[in-house]
């Protein structure tokens, strides 16, 4: 199943290309990662976007509450997106020459 609503899926592509910088707050827990709100420019809602277990530290944590916060604001990276479930994926975002990530598969969000 689709995890956002199709127009917000577009305007969230058509806002930020993978590589961008989001601001995102930490909704939910998975089994392998995170489910984060990123809101979209000019109120135009929030996607429902996943943060992989991989995406939140080398090596990665057992667990993403050991990194992030319910409710917490932090910056993450946009590594991919997922047209057929409507889903972006994120990662938390690094300093330095390293914080360009190159484009990985499809995210495979758990329901929370």
């Amino acid at each position: 199943p689709a995890v956002n609503d199709p127009l917000i899926f577009i305007m969230f592509v058509a806002a930020y290309p993978v590589g961008s910088t989001v601001d995102g707050v930490v909704a939910s827990y998975t089994s392998h990662g995170a489910m984060v709100e990123v809101e979209l420019p000019e109120g135009g809602g929030s996607l429902h976007c996943y943060v992989p277990l991989t995406g939140l530290g080398d090596p990665p944590p057992s667990k993403a509450r050991e990194v992030l916060g319910r409710g917490e604001r932090r910056e993450f990276t946009l590594v991919g997106l997922d047209p057929l479930r409507r889903v972006a994926e994120l990662e938390l975002r690094r300093s330095g020459p390293s914080s360009a990530v190159p484009a990985r598969g499809g995210p495979h969000p758990a329901s929370a």
